[in-house]
């Protein structure tokens, strides 16, 4: 019976690598980032598509968009060997400006824009034309035009609207990738091409329905009629334009002046069918006025996809994902990709049927400067003669244990820093488990922490949102899908899988009550558990604004305060244990949107931080709005608020620009001070939380790691390579009433019993 299962699994989801033949298809990897770890923090103006890599980057929530392409493209990055990074796509830039094109062509390892987005066509061309043009002027390689759903959807109308059809030797995604890489394909949101050829100065085509054919060289687009850009018809439109065509050629002329590289640049197609839908070839390069490079194989066959949309898939649940490769084959796609957001917290989309390897962890993490030591990788789908590097380094002393165990025997003469740990298969396809190992100074101070993961505990998952304690001692965790309860060294799951309809996947924010309830933020609503274990969900249909519940506050009166994800600009209170509810516009200023955190002061009013705004003050009676131009604010991008028992308000800030600035702003009796990184108080110019320990130190959680302030106005910081941190990044930490201190990372839950005097 298990043999006959996992024949089925082969029929219905084939493993990338294998062959072409009847019903197989490539299930390919890749995830939609903007830098952020979390809906609610500071974004890049962009969003980029990475494809073919192995993992998400952790790093891209404190990176510029060239420092993650630069990461992307790193050949240990993509886990298909062929000694080239994966592939960057910049997604739905229609938006942008026509003089934006420097800016974008400004970006190295850039394989291209999104041309042809959810059936939308032509509202790039201006744009991508003139990318192409700073390409070929400059002697760089084109940025292709891509095609993508972007739909968030596996319904049959709502898919296949925007796709490319990729040239392919071979059935693999070595191919799909090379073809993907070096403009093998075509895009478009209807029509076929059955044939592309390049002749000397001639490039034809066939069609595979009757259609409008435009050729056309650089200064030259089609035109949209909702474009805001203003086209000159004439000369502007075309070369040549053949109608009601089967079959359609192009060659170099005079006349046209496209026998003249330096001006003419390139040619390219525009296929309009008799519904005015368009597919759109890539760019052919005027090497001579004789000749053409081209940039399809001369043999191979004809496989059509799309390298962007969502199938949303929550938790550990793989049914979502299943249906949504499903959908895709069912309309004739034999390859997609499932590019969920990274900062939804949806998992990075591996199948369990694959057998392309999986690294899930390693263990022991740190390790001293210098010293050599035992490590096993822990994963599937190892094999005997699979091959492990370290930052790049071949590791001569691993040695293959089962399907799911490495032994790795580290070298001594690696230096102080995070490593990535690679596997490489015979057949060449490549896992990584980026930043996983820390080499540590030789001083490091290990002793007092432990790390909780989903190898050493009940932890759903290793991905820790938030971290807090309730007064009996309680420490409740919010993680990628779901939350933990830990009390009297017992651990109690609530998850989506342990109660399907009562709980989402994704904690955002935990709080409690003077009643013992607890409060549960997630992306499905607000779950309120009782001191027994009962459970409900608040959702639209009880009075909230959105499901999609960000933070949670209750106030010293045990009002419930909420925020949203993005989908509602007000918050929301309810003063009778969620039963009815009430909502808050924001203060009348352009822009101001109450979407992140909350808190009460000392004086019963509720402080809303905004992205980009400052923060909100209501005192049940009025608005004031403190932000950077009025107050000692460090930025105006306020993520997390904390008030301690001093009532001195904190503000962790992440700056929105491209300088250095922000940091943490105290305001105590009117008087405001800010803490900075580039005064060397601060691990990063970007706190995603704070909060005071009882001594009276304070704790900022940074992408670099956790910066401490005590008493007498010294700053420490603890990172991997100093300490037993699981991981540089941190979004939260609290402290319990044993003074134990608890760090929720990307890597796991760190708990950190100090042996000494803070």
């Amino acid at each position: 019976m298990k043999a006959m299962l996992f024949l089925l699994s082969l029929i219905i989801f084939l493993p990338a690598q294998n062959s072409v033949g009847v019903g197989r298809e490539l299930i390919c990897r890749g995830y939609e980032t903007d830098s952020r770890f979390l809906d609610d923090q500071i974004s890049w103006p962009c969003h980029l598509i990475s494809l073919f890599v192995t993992s998400e980057n952790p790093n891209s929530c404190i990176q510029s968009p060239q420092e993650h392409l630069n990461w992307v493209n790193n050949s240990f990055h993509s886990y298909v060997d062929d000694n080239k990074g994966g592939i960057c796509i910049l997604a739905h830039p229609m938006g942008m400006p026509f003089h934006a094109a420097k800016e974008i062509a400004a970006l190295q390892y850039l394989a291209g824009i999104e041309i042809s987005h959810g059936g939308n066509s032509l509202k790039c061309e201006a744009l991508w034309d003139s990318l192409l043009t700073i390409c070929h002027d400059n002697g760089r390689p084109y940025l292709w035009g891509y095609g993508a759903d972007d739909s968030h959807s596996i319904e049959q109308d709502k898919i296949g609207l925007s796709f490319v059809t990729a040239r392919l030797l071979d059935f693999t995604e070595k191919d799909l990738k090379k073809a993907l890489n070096e403009g093998a394909f075509y895009t478009s949101n209807g029509p076929s091409i059955a044939e592309i050829t390049v002749t000397g100065k001639r490039i034809s085509l066939v069609l595979s329905q009757e259609s409008e054919v435009r050729w056309l060289k650089s200064g030259q687009w089609g035109f949209d009629a909702s474009a805001t850009v203003s086209v000159k018809r004439g000369n502007n439109h075309c070369v040549k334009c053949d109608k009601n065509v089967v079959k359609s050629d192009y060659l170099l002329n005079k006349s046209d002046s496209t026998i003249y590289p330096a001006s003419a640049r390139f040619i390219r197609a525009l296929v309009i069918d008799k519904n005015g839908k368009v597919a759109q070839t890539m760019p052919f390069k005027i090497i001579r006025p004789d000749s053409i490079e081209s940039y399809y194989p001369e043999k191979g066959q004809w496989y059509r996809g799309q390298t962007h949309n969502h199938c949303d898939v929550t938790g550990q649940k793989k049914r979502a994902l299943r249906d949504y490769h499903l959908a895709y084959k069912k309309i004739g796609h034999t390859w997609s990709f499932a590019t969920d957001y990274s900062y939804w917290l949806t998992p990075f989309q591996m199948h369990k049927e694959e057998s392309i390897p999986v690294m899930t962890g390693v263990y022991p993490v740190h390790i001293r400067e210098g010293e050599a030591a035992e490590c096993t990788m822990i994963g599937r789908c190892f094999g005997n003669d699979d091959k492990i590097y370290i930052g790049g380094q071949l590791i001569k002393g691993s040695k293959w244990l089962y399907d799911t165990r490495l032994s790795l025997s580290l070298p001594d003469n690696l230096k102080q820093g995070c490593y990535d740990l690679t596997l490489v298969t015979p057949d060449g396809y490549k896992a990584t488990l980026p930043d996983c190992i820390a080499l540590q100074e030789r001083t490091a101070d290990n002793e007092g922490w432990t790390t909780f993961t989903t190898i050493n505990s009940t932890l759903p998952s290793n991905k820790i949102v938030c971290v807090k304690v309730r007064n009996d001692n309680e420490i409740w965790v919010g993680t990628q899908y779901g939350a933990v309860r830990i009390k009297d060294n017992t651990w109690k799951t609530f998850t989506r899988d342990d109660y399907p309809q009562q709980i989402g996947d994704a904690i955002l924010d935990i709080a409690f009550d003077h009643k013992n309830n607890v409060y549960l933020s997630h992306f499905r609503g607000l779950t309120i558990i009782s001191p027994n274990d009962s459970i409900r969900l608040l959702r639209t249909e009880h009075g909230l604004l959105s499901r999609e519940v960000n933070q949670v506050m209750i106030t010293a009166k045990d009002d419930i305060w909420v925020s949203y994800s993005g989908r509602s600009n007000k918050i929301s209170r309810s003063q009778d244990n969620g039963n009815h509810w009430e909502h808050f516009a924001p203060p009348n200023i352009e822009g101001c949107v109450l979407g992140i955190d909350l808190a009460e002061d000392r004086l019963g009013r509720i402080l809303f931080s905004t992205p980009g705004k400052g923060v909100a003050v209501f005192d049940n009676n009025r608005w004031q709005v403190w932000n950077k131009a009025n107050s000692g604010l460090a930025d105006d991008f306020v993520r997390r608020l904390f008030v301690d028992k001093e009532n001195r308000i904190f503000f962790a800030t992440t700056h929105s620009g491209v300088s250095p600035q922000g940091g943490l702003s105290v305001l105590k009796d009117s008087h405001w001070q800010s803490y900075t990184q580039d005064k060397k108080q601060l691990a990063s110019y970007r706190v995603w939380d704070v909060f005071v320990s009882h001594n009276g130190f304070v704790w900022c959680s940074t992408s670099n790691g956790v910066s401490c302030l005590n008493k007498a106005g010294q700053w420490k910081t603890y990172t991997m390579t100093n300490s037993g941190l699981a991981s540089n990044r941190v979004l939260c930490a609290t402290e319990d009433r044993a003074g134990v201190l608890w760090f929720a990372t990307d890597k796991g839950l760190s708990r950190f019993q100090p042996h000494f005097t803070l």
